[in-house]
């Protein structure tokens, strides 16, 4: 059988109880505006409560195209590091 990465998206999110809408919704929300805030609207309240139930598979999915996922679980945000915002980080971080 041939495995792609859709397909094993699709199934592990179908074994957290979603679907695969609600995977391209929180990927495509985090990816448009960088950040999801539980806090701040009801539509990232929703969002949030999806990305903690898939969360190991978004982190892997944007982990493959360098994107960092930061979930502070305190703040109840995602926020989102793209390649270069890793390095300049890393840069101000050991200084």
């Amino acid at each position: 059988m041939n495995t792609n990465i859709y397909n094993s998206v699709f199934d592990e999110v179908r074994t957290m109880g979603l679907d695969i809408v609600d995977f391209q919704d929180v990927v495509t929300y985090l990816l448009e505006n960088g950040v999801i805030c539980r806090e701040d609207k009801k539509i990232e309240e929703g969002y949030y409560d999806k990305f903690v139930r898939m969360e190991s598979v978004v982190k892997d999915y944007l982990n493959l195209i360098n994107i960092s996922v930061e979930h502070d679980e305190d703040l109840y945000s995602i926020r989102l590091y793209a390649p270069v915002q890793i390095h300049q980080k890393r840069e101000v971080m050991e200084r």
